[in-house]
């Protein structure tokens, strides 16, 4: 729900997910935590610096809770009084057309909106590392560099083939404790190395763009995708109890 500097391949992105996993009785809620850092680029091409951003994602049973961050600037006049990061929640049922939109900083409570028009809208269901890998010439410069047990870290040098111009180096690293996991950065990834793809580092090369008469800084961005515990559970039962009464 945010805009994100993505040059691999991707010059735009919409961005921030995290699902928790633990057996409470008999209420099973299960989650990932999906991450994304990405620059904050001038209109010179200067880095000003990096935003890191999440969004959640809870499931039990056939319902499923989205829990994202989105930035929020007051401002008078042109002055910035007020910049800081907000919570929303959209929880629906699998077998629904409709969900329940939340924002915790708005007096709007419950708001009926379509599943499939939200769900469109998160950045972590738009990414294609894929594309990513097969339009760009790669070479490899280490295989397993620092593995974890039963992962694989993989480095390359790539550079575009559409567009030279874009260089750099990608890391991506992948584990066989995760094939569990629904979500997927690049399910053929997943399947190429028989590994689920949970971590991925882009270092792009400073480069100069005519049509702008400017050169854009080196850059990095990161996506990280993790199981969580839910500590919560009380909080997020209670969104789904909101959808099932909602929709009864």
């Amino acid at each position: 729900m945010k805009k994100s500097i993505f040059l691999f391949l991707f010059p735009l992105l919409f961005v921030a997910i995290i699902i928790a996993c633990i057996p409470t009785g008999s209420h099973d809620i299960k989650g990932i935590k999906v991450t994304e850092n990405f620059p904050v680029i001038d209109s010179n091409g200067k880095l000003i610096r990096y935003d890191t951003f999440s969004t959640r994602i809870y499931k039990y049973k056939n319902r499923v809770l989205y829990h994202g961050e989105y930035n929020f600037d007051s401002t008078v006049n042109g002055i910035l009084l007020k910049s800081e990061k907000r919570d929303y929640f959209f929880v629906y049922k699998k077998s629904n057309l409709f969900g329940l939109f939340f924002d915790s900083n708005k007096k709007t409570y419950g708001k009926k909106l379509l599943v499939d028009s939200v769900i469109k809208k998160e950045w972590c269901n738009n990414l294609n590392f894929y594309q990513g890998y097969t339009e760009s010439k790669l070479k490899l410069v280490s295989n397993n560099e620092k593995p974890d047990p039963g992962g694989v870290v993989q480095t390359y040098f790539f550079q575009g083939i559409k567009d030279s111009g874009l260089t750099g180096i990608t890391y991506f690293w992948f584990s066989n404790k995760l094939n569990h996991l629904e979500y997927s950065f690049s399910k053929e990834l997943d399947s190429i190395y028989k590994m689920k793809l949970y971590k991925i580092k882009i270092k792009n090369n400073s480069r100069y763009f005519k049509d702008y008469n400017f050169t854009l800084d080196p850059i990095e961005q990161y996506f990280t995708l993790e199981e969580i515990t839910v500590n919560n559970k009380s909080e997020i039962m209670k969104y789904f109890k909101e959808q099932k009464n909602f929709f009864k």
